[in-house]
């Protein structure tokens, strides 16, 4: 008897397992459901449409811009819904054929959002086409932001005039698989910048497998000669500061604006796996500790 009262008793403690994986799926399954069906899909075809638009973004969301050639495009990218499982998202129809030129500018603020397959082909090269705070701001940064398959080419400033691409600020944001050619005027294609920082965070940034080709040599410009790298990491008065970037995977062909490709200007950075092809500088240790 007590060998079947066993046996009776796992059947049916069996049975009732079963059923309880069954009903946690079929949750799992309703709350993915849920999550998708929150999520939502747009289109638009300016700056404009995309700025009003963005305040209403939450995570998940993907919004298309269409394909074709804009001009002076000032984009707000402030949004606030994003998480690391449900970015909010800013994608070109088709890879390379969104096409800004003139003085066309992003800007992020908020988090987990990700810009993904825009063109900065020719026009004006202002100061600073991709930045990752809100405008003017020393306080509203991005955080956990992504820029993507996008690339810069031939932004002309009037010499002596600067122009960076790329400005970091905030924290854990990330450039991957990006390209930047032909930058004819003085200023680093990235800077990681660190004068907002809270120095009890580390600023915790990826720049990894972009390709910078043809920085011209600045020799003869008349100023900023010094600041015409194609990577910058900080900035000697901040060279304390914890920054804890990652620079892997890129490669420099033919970067040329100066005797420093890549400066380290803070603390606890690494740079690995990154490819030299016909440069005349150097990945350079100027400033701060315990690089690798």
């Amino acid at each position: 008897m007590r060998v079947k009262d066993n046996i009776s008793l796992n059947t049916g403690f069996k049975e009732l397992k079963h059923k309880t994986v069954a009903v946690f799926s079929t949750v799992i399954l309703l709350l993915s459901m849920a999550t998708n069906i929150q999520a939502a899909s747009y289109t638009v075809s300016s700056a404009d449409d995309f700025n009003d638009l963005c305040a209403t973004l939450t995570g998940g969301d993907v919004v298309t811009w269409a394909d074709g050639t804009y001009s002076d495009q000032e984009i707000a990218f402030y949004a606030t819904g994003g998480t690391e499982s449900n970015p909010i998202t800013l994608k070109a129809e088709t890879a390379g054929k969104v096409i800004f030129n003139g003085d066309s500018q992003v800007n992020f603020s908020g988090s987990y959002l990700v810009m993904d397959g825009f063109y900065w082909n020719g026009g004006e090269g202002t100061s600073d086409h991709v930045e990752f705070r809100k405008s003017g701001s020393d306080s509203e940064f991005g955080e956990n932001c992504t820029l993507k398959n996008s690339a810069f080419n031939n932004l002309v400033t009037t010499a002596p005039d600067k122009s960076r691409w790329v400005v970091l600020h905030g924290y854990n944001n990330v450039i991957e698989n990006c390209s930047f050619m032909n930058k004819e005027s003085t200023g680093a294609a990235i800077l990681v910048e660190l004068s907002y920082q809270d120095v009890s965070k580390t600023a915790g940034h990826t720049i990894r497998n972009n390709y910078f080709y043809n920085i011209t040599a600045k020799d003869d410009y008349s100023g900023n000669t010094g600041d015409c790298e194609a990577i910058r990491v900080g900035v000697s008065s901040n060279q304390a500061n914890d920054a804890g970037v990652l620079v892997k995977g890129n490669y420099f062909q033919m970067a040329d604006g100066e005797n420093e490709i890549i400066t380290n200007k803070s603390t606890n950075n690494t740079y690995k796996h990154n490819t030299f092809r016909n440069c005349r500088g150097s990945l350079v240790l100027r400033h701060g500790a315990n690089a690798w």
